[in-house]
């Protein structure tokens, strides 16, 4: 029997990310294909998330979301930032594979520093709760502290597989 695991992360986007990814994650969060460019930013797992599917989740419905939302105003200009929200069930294969090296890519993103969210197995009495800080993770749980950045897993095997 094959076990599931549940993310669920949200975290506002840094500004200096280019406008070709954000225009990707916009095409994949409204469903619409990405162009061969956008495919070499985005981690391979985005191919089984779908924003129209929100039954896979079993803590609440399925979430991928985009969206620029007003944080602030600045010198009397607003400020606003991409929010990126994500709650979606992997099975046990998929992700240990590209699940991790997922929030690692996540937090070269993150302008958001501190608790963006959780990680759940399906069994897991708790979760482990997932933070950002100087691009690394930390998965918490109570008893063990997982850390990871990017640079940790094989950037060949996270890359956009043609089906």
């Amino acid at each position: 029997m094959s076990l599931h695991f549940q993310i669920d992360i949200a975290f506002d986007i840094n500004d200096k990310i280019p406008e070709a990814l954000i225009e990707g994650l916009k095409n994949l969060s409204a469903n619409h294909p990405l162009t061969d460019d956008q495919k070499k930013l985005i981690p391979n797992i985005f191919k089984y998330i779908s924003s129209a599917d929100n039954e896979n989740a079993f803590q609440g419905r399925s979430i991928f979301y985009l969206a620029n939302h007003y944080r602030y105003t600045h010198h009397g200009r607003d400020v606003s930032k991409w929010t990126l929200h994500l709650r979606q069930v992997f099975n046990d294969d998929t992700f240990y594979e590209e699940g991790y090296p997922l929030l690692a890519w996540c937090a070269t993103l993150s302008e958001t520093t501190g608790f963006i969210g959780y990680v759940k197995e399906e069994l897991a009495k708790n979760p482990k709760l997932v933070f950002i800080e100087n691009q690394e993770i930390t998965l918490l749980d109570g008893t063990n502290n997982i850390k990871f950045k990017l640079a940790d897993f094989d950037a060949e095997a996270t890359k956009w597989k043609e089906s």
